[in-house]
């Protein structure tokens, strides 16, 4: 079923000519297309999205090519506002992208939630097509109806270190915060997207930025129990001892919602501190964790009861011993 001009029709050779753009079937495309050549413009699926956005989605760069040669509005969007280009380049068909493009396809047109072609071509890693928008003048810091950039949908979604790393030789703003007050660092970190944190950090990324919840990116790293992550956030100096806006620290988040006892252990052998408010008054934890963050206090006791001579003995004593810091610093990190 399709709609032509409007019309609803149950005529299946219609049908055929949309299936044949959608598996780009150029032999049964051109014999349809020969039977229908003259309403060609005006083929819609019951979605009313054009034949030439289903062409594109089936990626047959001849088949684009002989819609764009018989005239069909390469403008023309569907209910979502996506116009061919949207698909081409999300589908990361770069021949076709920029056959569109050459042909006259708007590289600005945004759709529903406002994301443009470069958004699309950022969230799905497709590094020669963004240096092809680019190079045509697309807008590096465009922002979508979230208001979130090329860069932080690379971050969030594209899963590839090169993306961002190009997005950021290009210029991107490595710090801007969306509606929400996210930064490119906090779904990089809540995606668990380690290397891609690691670039982001490396860049300057600020990683004491606060979202609208007040979560800074050691939040969202102990709720999602990324524990490499943790680590590397600590190693540059993320405050173990942040609250978010309903006073909940990283030790918090990490019993309550990570539920990953390693996590936990990691936080509170780096310092963090079990006797916080949020976590045994305010908050209720599960049993099985509260156990958890008992026994780690205790751990902690029996080493401080330890004689001098029995700590000194200590592999972590000798490391801090090394360095000259002040073991009573540390004495309660040791496990």
């Amino acid at each position: 079923n399709i709609l032509v001009k409007d019309q609803q029709t149950k005529n299946s050779n219609y049908c055929e000519i949309i299936e044949s753009c959608l598996r780009g079937d150029l032999a049964i495309f051109l014999t349809e297309f020969e039977k229908h050549k003259t309403i060609i413009k005006d083929i819609c699926n019951l979605d009313n999205e054009p034949l030439i956005i289903s062409a594109v989605k089936g990626g047959n760069y001849e088949i684009v090519k002989v819609l764009l040669d018989h005239g069909v509005d390469i403008h023309s969007p569907n209910k979502k506002k996506n116009t061919a280009l949207h698909p081409a380049v999300f589908n990361g068909h770069y021949k076709i992208v920029k056959l569109l493009i050459e042909s006259g396809a708007d590289i600005h047109k945004n759709n529903k939630t406002g994301a443009t072609i470069l958004s699309f071509a950022a969230q799905q890693g497709h590094d020669e097509i963004i240096q092809l928008l680019i190079d045509r003048g697309s807008n590096l810091e465009h922002q979508d109806s979230r208001g979130r950039t090329p860069l932080l949908l690379a971050s969030a979604f594209s899963k590839k270190e090169s993306t961002v790393n190009k997005l950021l030789d290009l210029g991107a703003n490595i710090n801007h915060q969306t509606k929400k007050k996210n930064t490119a660092l906090h779904p990089a970190v809540f995606n668990g997207h380690y290397k891609i944190v690691k670039l982001l950090i490396e860049s300057g990324a600020d990683i004491h930025k606060q979202n609208d919840l007040g979560y800074t990116p050691l939040c969202y790293a102990s709720l999602k129990g990324h524990d490499k992550i943790i680590q590397l956030l600590f190693d540059r100096g993320a405050n173990l001892e942040h609250q978010d806006y309903s006073n909940r620290t990283p030790l918090f988040l990490a019993a309550y919602f990570s539920k990953k006892k390693s996590s936990v252990t990691k936080l509170y052998n780096l310092g963090a501190n079990p006797d916080h408010i949020s976590i045994f008054k305010k908050w209720k934890l599960s049993n099985d964790m509260r156990k958890h963050i008992n026994m780690l206090q205790q751990q902690a006791k029996n080493i401080e009861k330890k004689q001098p001579q029995s700590i000194k003995n200590t592999k972590i004593y000798k490391l801090i011993e090394k360095f000259k810091f002040n073991f009573n610093q540390y004495k309660n990190t040791i496990m």
